[in-house]
């Protein structure tokens, strides 16, 4: 009871000298994370079936699919000598379109004329004069 007085009145946590001061304005706005969750709905429900399909025909889990399987796919997907033949398969598998399965995998797009993104960032450089 000694300290009774103390908490009754303006004292205490009160007077703390060091208390940062109160925000007066707080803006509010949508959550991002749930913005960025909405952005991307499709393209996870893609990777989803595509790890679905694999771990049946692989006869492993789901998290190993993601874990070792598909980054092994980005890999081969941005190859020349793989490129085409896994995509085609992929699209024969899932029944993707091209641009959905690119999209599944990660990557930007198929280079049409055979040269690789090395090649390109190459000639562009070139064209720009650098």
């Amino acid at each position: 009871m000694p300290y009774m007085l103390e908490l009754m009145t303006a004292g205490g946590v009160a007077l703390v000298h060091n208390k940062p001061p109160l925000a007066r304005f707080v803006r509010l706005s949508f959550p991002e994370r749930i913005r960025l969750l909405a952005k991307t709905k499709e393209v996870r429900q893609m990777r989803d079936a595509l790890v679905n399909r694999l771990r049946t025909e692989l006869h492993v889990s789901s998290s190993e699919v993601s874990l070792y399987y598909m980054p092994l796919l980005r890999i081969m997907a941005t190859s020349d000598v793989f490129k085409k033949k896994l995509l085609e398969r992929l699209m024969k598998i899932m029944g993707y379109s091209l641009e959905s399965v690119e999209k599944t995998l990660g990557i930007e797009e198929v280079s049409t004329g055979g040269e690789g993104e090395r090649a390109k960032r190459e000639s562009a450089k070139r064209s720009r004069g650098g």
